[in-house]
């Protein structure tokens, strides 16, 4: 993702790390290109944006509350 300008944004990140995750699609495990996808969009994130990420297994739970640090 780019942005030429504009307002911050609030992004939250909801990553599936369940069992089934670790079977591999393509080569790589699904959760490992899940995370390459999540560090690509986090890459795109800039100051003053907040970022939350949400681990989407059994139970889903917040790993990381919304923050612009």
């Amino acid at each position: 993702l780019s942005r030429s300008g504009g307002a911050s944004v609030a992004m939250a990140l909801v990553v599936d790390d369940s069992l089934s995750m670790r079977a591999s699609t393509g080569g790589a495990p699904r959760f490992d290109r899940a995370a390459r996808g999540a560090r690509e969009l986090l890459a795109s994130a800039r100051e003053g944006d907040a970022v939350a990420l949400v681990l989407a297994g059994a139970p889903p739970r917040v790993a990381l509350a919304p923050t612009t640090d």
